[in-house]
């Protein structure tokens, strides 16, 4: 299985509502509504205080192609070859693991979801825009990637280190690209996580 990391476009109302209510993030992402499930029974002090439960705000997602893209197994080596880390770094680049805001405490795979506004989208897509894919390409140095132990590791082994692994996380490069300009384009921002 492994880790992936999937980025959703969202408009900055909607992510605007995760912020304040975080549990909205589960109908965002499409998991299974907890409607379903029975409700907790109120604590000792609702009842005693008759406080009821604060509902959340309805939200309308319409799904369009391209709204989520997912980067496989390829987001450590693009955040790598973007900013020379494999962790989380200050770097304007770092978004793959770091940065905008979390959205809670809301567990959505390996940790909560991450949510950049409209205006930080139209940042990083501006940012990437000037970057071809052959120098994209440039970057790529599986020793260093190896030494740095740029998920998954094994990819960069010099036995498995190759053009194919170049080319998967080039392939995975555009899809970021082409994702950010469309959301910049429509005037959105967009959630991130790794599940």
């Amino acid at each position: 299985m492994g880790m992936i990391t999937v980025l959703r476009r969202l408009d900055d109302d909607t992510i605007a509502k995760l912020l304040v209510h975080p549990k909205l993030i589960h109908q965002v992402l499409g998991e299974e509504d907890d409607e379903d499930e029975p409700a907790q029974p109120p604590g000792f002090l609702a009842r005693l205080f008759g406080r009821p439960q604060p509902a959340l705000p309805p939200i309308t997602l319409e799904r369009v192609t391209g709204d989520e893209v997912d980067l496989d197994k390829a987001w450590n080596a693009i955040h790598f070859m973007l900013t020379g880390a494999a962790d989380e770094t200050p770097h304007p680049l770092g978004f793959i693991c770091s940065g905008g805001k979390t959205v809670g405490r809301e567990e959505v795979g390996y940790g909560p979801a991450r949510a950049f506004s409209s205006q930080e989208t139209q940042t990083l897509a501006a940012a990437l825009s000037p970057l071809t894919r052959d120098e994209f390409l440039a970057r790529f140095n599986a020793p260093a990637m190896l030494a740095a132990k740029v998920y998954p590791d094994a990819l960069w082994e010099p036995s498995r280190a190759g053009e194919q692994n170049e080319l998967y996380v080039a392939d995975n490069f555009d899809t970021l690209r082409n994702f950010l300009q469309a959301a910049a384009l429509a005037r959105q921002g967009f959630v991130i996580y790794v599940s």
